[in-house]
């Protein structure tokens, strides 16, 4: 209720880096009301779409197991936007991924244990690289096991030069 997580995305959606927008990762932790996030922080999104008039996208991404699959929405300037957008949240266009510690694990790391985020990370030749930030929001509501992890998964992005907010 203080605005913590608007004051994180607020500025990091809005700042561009070599003319690139972040990308941001919202890690809540399992069992996150996902939801609740999409509601508050859309009205940004669409503020940032009319400022510089560029497309924006947030993707729900939940559990492969669910049914309704990842829910991607995009906000064009002339205030039209697609509800149905098909596409990967690691995909190069996707400026905001709501997601839970686990699903982003599994995200990270991909099938079979590869590590698979950085390559994701760097763009194309004709993009310039995205500075992402990785936002653990309330990481105090881990379990022992999940805490575990999760600082591990911490050390890692920190020793990979990546931004995180915890």
């Amino acid at each position: 209720g203080a605005g913590k997580v608007e004051a994180v995305v607020i500025p990091a959606l809005g700042l561009r880096r070599g003319g690139a927008p972040r990308r941001l990762f919202l890690i809540g932790p399992d069992g996150s009301p996902l939801d609740d996030y999409l509601y508050r922080l859309v009205p940004y999104l669409k503020a940032f779409v009319q400022a510089d008039e560029t497309p924006r996208t947030v993707c729900l991404d939940l559990a492969e197991e669910d049914t309704q699959g990842n829910e991607c929405r995009r906000f064009f300037p002339d205030g039209t936007e697609d509800p149905h957008v098909a596409t990967n949240p690691l995909e190069a266009d996707v400026d905001l991924i709501l997601t839970t510690f686990s699903r982003f694990r599994e995200l990270f790391f991909g099938s079979g244990g590869v590590h698979a985020l950085p390559a994701v990370l760097l763009g194309t030749q004709e993009q310039p690289p995205r500075r992402d930030l990785f936002f653990f929001d309330e990481a105090h509501s881990y379990g022992g096991d999940a805490f575990s992890r999760f600082h591990r998964l911490v050390e890692f992005l920190f020793a990979q030069d990546l931004d995180v907010l915890v």
